[in-house]
C-alpha cells in the first residue's frame, strides 16, 4: 500500500510538471513511476503525452502502444495513440483508434475533442465547430475545448468571435503556461488573418491594420515569454514581420491621409 501511494505521488507530481510544460521533469517522474510499476497505465499515458508535446513521436507512440498492450480499451491511450497517428499524417489509423475509443466511451469529452481535431485536419470545419460548441457549453472552464472552438471559428473566418473567445481565455486565472502560449499564438494568427485584405482597395485603414499587426507582434512576444517551446512560433513570427512589411510597402506613411 505504501509503495502504491509513493507511485501515485510520483504520477501526480509528473502531471503537475506536464501542466507547467516542464517536460524534462515530467519525463523523469513518469519514467520512475513506470520503472516501479511497469503496468501503471496512467504513468505510461502521461509519458506518451510528454513525448508527444516534445515532438518525439516515435517514443510517444511506443508509450501509448505499451499502455494498450496492458489495457487494450484504455480510452486515454487510444486517444493519445490516435493523436500521434494524426500528427504523423496517418489519418486512417487515427480514425480507427478514435472509433474504438468512441465505441467504448461515447461521451468522453477528451475523446470528442480529439475527434474534432480530426475533423479540422480533414477540412470538416462545420463538424469540428459543432463538437467544440457542445464541449464548451458543457465544460466552459476547460481551456483545451475553448482553444479548439476558437480555432474552428478562425477557420470559419468568424474573426471577431474567434478573437473575443481567445482573449476571454487569456483572462482565465491560473491558465497553465502551455495553454497561455497556445492562446497567444492563436491570437496572433487571428489578428494577422483579420488584417489581411483590408488594404486591397485603398490605404484609409492603414493605421488600424498596423495596430492589429503590432498586437500580433505582442502576442508572439507574450507566447515566447511563457518559456513554452512551440514548433510554429518562429514561422508565425516571420508571417507577422512579412505582414507588417507588406502594409508599410503598400501604404507608406501619410498616404492614407490623402486617400480618405
Amino acid at each position: 500500500m505504501l509503495f502504491s501511494c509513493l507511485n501515485n505521488d510520483e504520477t501526480s507530481l509528473a502531471k503537475e510538471a506536464l501542466d507547467q510544460h516542464d517536460l524534462s521533469k515530467a519525463e523523469q517522474l513518469y519514467r520512475l513511476a513506470v520503472q516501479k510499476s511497469p503496468k501503471n497505465t496512467e504513468a505510461l499515458s502521461g509519458l506518451g503525452w510528454t513525448y508527444h508535446l516534445a515532438l518525439e513521436r516515435e517514443a510517444s507512440a511506443q508509450s501509448f502502444d505499451r499502455c494498450l498492450q496492458i489495457e487494450p480499451e484504455n480510452g486515454e491511450c487510444l486517444r493519445g495513440r490516435a493523436s500521434v497517428a494524426l500528427a504523423e499524417g496517418d489519418v486512417v489509423k487515427a480514425k480507427s483508434l478514435l472509433s474504438m475509443a468512441q465505441m467504448k466511451y461515447p461521451d468522453d469529452p477528451q475523446i470528442l475533442s480529439t475527434a474534432a481535431l480530426l475533423d479540422l485536419s480533414e477540412g470538416n470545419i462545420a463538424g469540428a465547430k459543432k463538437k467544440y460548441t457542445s464541449l464548451v457549453a458543457r465544460f466552459p472552464e476547460r481551456p483545451e475545448f475553448l482553444l479548439g472552438y476558437a480555432e474552428s471559428l478562425l477557420r470559419s473566418t468568424e474573426i471577431e468571435e474567434a478573437l473575443v473567445n481567445t482573449e476571454k481565455a487569456l483572462e482565465t486565472p491560473g491558465l497553465i503556461p502551455r495553454y497561455q502560449a497556445m492562446f497567444w499564438l492563436l491570437r496572433a494568427r487571428i489578428l494577422i488573418e483579420g488584417s489581411a485584405g483590408t488594404l486591397e482597395q485603398d490605404c484609409s485603414q492603414r493605421e488600424q491594420v498596423l495596430q492589429w499587426v503590432e498586437e500580433a507582434e505582442r502576442s508572439v512576444r507574450e507566447a515566447q515569454s511563457t518559456g513554452v517551446s512551440m514548433p510554429n512560433l518562429a514561422i508565425l513570427n516571420r508571417q507577422v514581420l512579412r505582414r507588417k512589411s507588406s502594409v508599410i510597402e503598400k501604404c507608406p506613411e501619410n498616404i492614407g491621409e490623402s486617400q480618405k
